[in-house]
Order: structure tokens, then sequence, then C-alpha cells
């Protein structure tokens, strides 16, 4: 019964550590090349291809064409897995179609799994369904629920980083308009009251003030002066 082998195998690669999280690599977000191993003429590699290109065209696309299903076809992902581990991807994504238990069992084979545990390069698995799970996936360093949606998890989505750049513009914008607008407030605020306050102009309103008192004590003089005068007149 294949579901009790894969239950077998299951528990074995566990209790081994094969599954456990300490030995994931990080995927980069940013990938210059990456590699995917699917049938050459799937649905699931072109899915693969046109989801990695409308989301981070940047990234150089190669695909290894491996067989997905038949006897002993893990033979040769395995032998291609080692050969592309030495190429100097940033990431592997192994992915097939969906299939029954039969279709999909050369990736619940123990050698596959062990292989793929002992890659350099970071993969991602995206086979069959939501609902299917093998063992490669529990042993890749992240498991997606189908073929495209690896492809969403081994690049950014460009569309949205330039939303955030676009919203981070206009905020950094709105700020130093503010920012600006505030200190010309401030500043007339400043002139306003140096206008007031200003010891320059202080000085000159004494002076006037000075100025003018002197002509008043002048006239007020001169006014006594001719009291005194008109005086001695008529005496």
């Amino acid at each position: 019964n294949l579901y009790l082998q894969y239950e077998a195998l299951k528990r074995k690669l566990e209790k081994e550590g094969l599954f456990d999280p300490k030995y994931k690599q990080a995927i980069r977000s940013f990938p210059k090349g990456i590699a995917v191993l699917s049938a050459k003429q799937g649905a699931a590699v072109q899915d693969v291809i046109r989801t990695i290109h409308l989301r981070f065209p940047f990234a150089k696309v190669i695909v290894f064409p491996i067989p997905v299903q038949g006897k002993n076809a893990y033979l040769q992902i395995i032998e291609t897995l080692k050969q592309v581990d030495t190429l100097g991807f940033d990431t592997i994504i192994l992915a097939r179609g969906g299939g029954s238990i039969e279709d999909l069992w050369n990736f619940n084979e123990e050698d596959l799994a062990r292989c793929i545990f002992t890659c350099q390069t970071p993969i991602i698995t995206g086979i069959g369904h939501e609902t299917d799970f093998t063992i490669t996936d529990f042993v890749a360093d992240l498991r997606a629920p189908t073929p495209s949606a690896a492809a969403e998890l081994a690049v950014c989505d460009i569309s949205a980083i330039e939303a955030q750049i676009a919203a981070y513009e206009k905020a950094l914008y709105t700020a130093v308009v503010r920012k600006i607008s505030d200190s010309k407030n401030v500043l007339e605020n400043y002139r306003l009251r140096l206008a007031v306050f200003n010891p320059v102009s202080r000085i000159e309103d004494g002076r006037q003030y000075t100025m003018q008192a002197e002509e008043r004590l002048e006239k007020a003089l001169y006014q006594v002066q001719i009291g005194r005068a008109s005086c001695r007149e008529r005496v």
C-alpha cells in the first residue's frame, strides 16, 4: 500500500531531522537566476515562467526538463538536481501538476528526499494541488501548494514595491511641503516680532521723541522770553 509506505518514510525522515526548520534555507526576495525543474511541455512550467515574469521580470529563468512520472523517473530528477545545484542559481523550483498518488510517487522516493536535503541551493516545491503533500515538500526549504504559488514565493512583486515607493515619495513630498510651510510661518512670526521689538526702531522712535521734546522746550523758552520782554516794557 503506497499510503502506508508514504507514512513510514515520512516518520523515518522526520525522526532523522530532515524536516527540521533549522535546516531550511532562506529564499532570496530579489533573485538573479531561478532554475525550474519540471516537465518540458507541461502547464505547470508555463504557469511558473509566466508568474515570475509578471511579478519580477528582472530574474533570469532557465528550465531544466525532467520526467515527472514513470518508473524510476526520480533517478533523472536526482541527476538533474545535483547538476543544477552547482550552477550558482539563487533558487530552484521543483514543479509538477496535479495527479494521483501513483502519478506523484517519484516525489516520495527516499533518495530524492535526501538529495534535496543536501542541496546548497534553496529549493521551493510546487507539486500537485493544494491538498497534495509529498515527501519532497517536507524536505524542501519551502513548500508551495501549486506550481504557480511556488513562482510567487520565489520572487517579490515588483508592482507592489513600485506602488510602495510611490506612496513613500508622496508622503515624503507632503512632509517636506508641510515643513517648508511651517518654517515660513515661523520666520514670518519672527519678522513681525522683530519689527515690533527691533532695538534700532525703538532708538529711532526715542530720537524722534527727543527731537520733538527739544522743539517744544525751545518754543516754551521763546514764549518765556517774550513774556519777560513785555513785562519790562510795561514797567
